[in-house]
């Protein structure tokens, strides 16, 4: 069960960085800043999306972390661009699937 929890949580942290992807060409196909899609809400009383992406980072950093014994790495929460974000993603991946590897050693 622990390798389908990480499995299905890194999956869809790739598939936010595919939705990433697909809204900055969305906003080069209708000539706006990708930052206002990036500083967007979807309801008044939601936090924009930047802290969406830092924050499901966080939870499947989390969840690795506390499957396989281990303390997650802190991220400053500072992203302001769409490659910071792809970056954080990135970096959540890869300790999720070194959490993966450290279970392994066991």
């Amino acid at each position: 069960m622990y390798y389908q929890v990480i499995a299905q949580c890194t999956q869809s942290l790739k598939n936010l960085e595919i939705c990433l992807d697909k809204a900055e060409r969305y906003a080069a196909t209708k000539n706006f800043d990708i930052g206002v899609l990036l500083s967007s809400r979807l309801a008044p009383d939601m936090r924009p999306f930047t802290y969406q992406v830092q924050s499901a980072c966080d939870y499947v950093k989390g969840a690795a972390a506390w499957l396989s014994g281990q303390t997650p790495p802190r991220h400053e929460d500072n992203e302001q661009t769409i490659d910071e974000l792809r970056a954080r993603i990135r970096k959540t991946v890869a300790f999720a699937g070194s959490a993966v590897r450290a279970r392994e050693r066991e």
